[in-house]
């Protein structure tokens, strides 16, 4: 019989769930604005910031989905969390980290509202 062994984790280290884990690649910063509402516009100028890990239909929804967010307004958006099945916590983080956007670097559970506002608005 073996004996049990502690596990230990090092100083410092922070836990976290898998839904807070992070894509690490990305990084540009783009300011919103007003034809980001359009799915066309937001994949035409998804070739600027695409990456090998992030596609241009990616980064479309990404701005997409933030611009999206970025002009409802406070009563419309328990609306939209109610209707697309998106935690509000996600599309309070979508909102206030709109503008400017943050491309890539997204939690699972935002990369999914993305591609959900992206369908479905």
């Amino acid at each position: 019989m073996t004996a049990a062994v502690e596990l230990r984790m090092p100083l410092g280290c922070v836990e976290m769930d898998a839904e807070e884990m992070e894509y690490m690649e990305g990084g540009a910063r783009v300011r919103v604005n007003g034809h980001m509402c359009s799915k066309s516009y937001c994949y035409g100028i998804a070739n600027r910031y695409k990456t090998r890990s992030l596609s241009r239909l990616r980064v479309a929804m990404e701005i997409y989905a933030h611009a999206y967010v970025y002009r409802l307004t406070a009563k419309q958006l328990p609306g939209l969390s109610r209707r697309l099945g998106i935690r509000s916590s996600v599309i309070n983080y979508l909102r206030t980290h709109s503008n400017p956007i943050d491309i890539g670097g997204d939690s699972l559970a935002r990369v999914a509202a993305y591609k959900l506002i992206w369908n479905y608005c």
